[in-house]
């Protein structure tokens, strides 16, 4: 009896990068995260269990083989929306831990991602931390690179840059060439919103007075930038007295209907990124969120009571579904040599049974 490729998947958070796996026709056989939300959002949606432990106590021994191992491994300490301390922050080297798994299972293929920062990032001797990953691969036996991939040119409305490390035993790696037509309308936010009344998980955390005061006065297209001054507190006019110093609108942007939104984050609330409705004076809803991520609206985010912004970061913090499918799709063809009868027609069938997604949802493809 033929098997879909076996997915370990390491610092699953809520399953962007697994559910896009199994639309592609792989099955996740063991995922791990220590946030109890991001578990709560991954056992509700996707078949089996995730492993609740700190990673770096987990016995690899307990973890079955697998042709691919992915993991998301923090960003945090390379995030420029952070302090950047890099391997300075303890969970900068958190992905020794994968390695330490690799090492184990060695897997067929391995698909790391990161932010872009992790580039610029230095180990203690100079190197590249990008750069000491892919040697660390290449040392486990595996032929191995890594490129920043911008998920709207593979369908995901979403301007996000992402860093990805793809390490093959026996084959020289290539990722997926971009979509034909990406970025185009169909991924603007006036392609994607509004949602339907009738669909779940629409709570939205609601603005803080001050901000609540700035919001109506920036338009489709503008930042804080586009607010007179008799609005803005002190901090802003500070910037606005030196603007050499603040060129890019990171923060209070609204974006138009007509443009892709910008890189969602983990905190959903105007003054930590583009997340101002285009045309309501309020932050995205957790549906919307998850839309520009390109999870399907039967991937649910129910809130627990006080827990709202916990649905903004494990929706800020995942891989878009979408990518991970192309990627998968990707190295299911190139890299992964399944059994006849695995992939998309094994998948479609199976999820069918399960009734997780409609085949409109999972955007198939003829």
């Amino acid at each position: 009896m033929s098997r879909a490729p076996a997915v370990i998947s390491l610092f699953s958070g809520c399953g962007g990068m697994d559910l896009g796996f199994v639309q592609a026709g792989f099955r996740v056989v063991w995922a791990n995260d220590t946030d109890g939300e991001a578990r709560r959002i991954h056992g509700l949606n996707l078949p089996g269990g995730i492993y609740a432990g700190d990673i770096r106590e987990a016995d690899p021994g307990d973890i079955p083989d697998a042709d691919v191992l992915t993991g998301g491994f923090p960003c945090q300490p390379f995030s420029s929306s952070g302090k950047r301390l890099g391997v300075e922050d303890p969970r900068g080297l958190l992905y020794l831990e994968a390695m330490r798994v690799i090492r184990a299972k060695r897997p067929g293929c391995v698909l790391l991602e990161n932010v872009p920062g992790i580039i610029a990032a230095r180990m203690p001797d100079g190197r590249s931390v990008a750069d000491a990953i892919a040697e660390d691969l290449r040392r486990e036996g595996y032929d191995a690179e890594y490129a920043v991939l911008n998920a709207a040119d593979y369908g995901v409305p979403q301007l996000r840059k992402r860093v990805f490390f793809l390490g093959v035993r026996g084959a020289f790696p290539s990722f997926p060439p971009k979509v034909r037509g990406c970025p185009g309308a169909a991924q603007t936010l006036g392609a994607i919103l509004p949602v339907p009344p009738d669909v779940p998980d629409q709570d939205v955390i609601r603005l803080e007075r001050a901000t609540a005061l700035i919001v109506p006065h920036i338009p489709a297209g503008g930042s804080w930038k586009d607010v007179p001054d008799r609005y803005l507190p002190q901090r802003f006019l500070r910037m606005r007295g030196d603007m050499r110093l603040y060129h890019s609108p990171k923060f209070f942007r609204r974006v138009a209907r007509t443009e892709i939104c910008r890189t969602v984050t983990a905190n959903g609330r105007p003054d930590k990124g583009c997340n101002i409705h285009p045309t309501e004076d309020r932050c995205f809803s957790v549906r919307e969120y998850a839309r520009i991520q390109s999870f399907p609206d039967s991937f649910r985010f129910p809130a627990l009571p006080g827990r709202i912004p916990s649905m903004y970061r494990v929706i800020g913090n995942a891989v878009p579904p979408l990518l991970a499918r192309r990627l998968a799709e990707h190295i299911l063809k190139t890299h992964v040599r399944p059994e006849p009868g695995v992939g998309l027609r094994r998948n479609r069938l199976f999820w069918k049974s399960h009734r997780l997604w409609t085949e409109k949802e999972l955007i198939w493809e003829t």
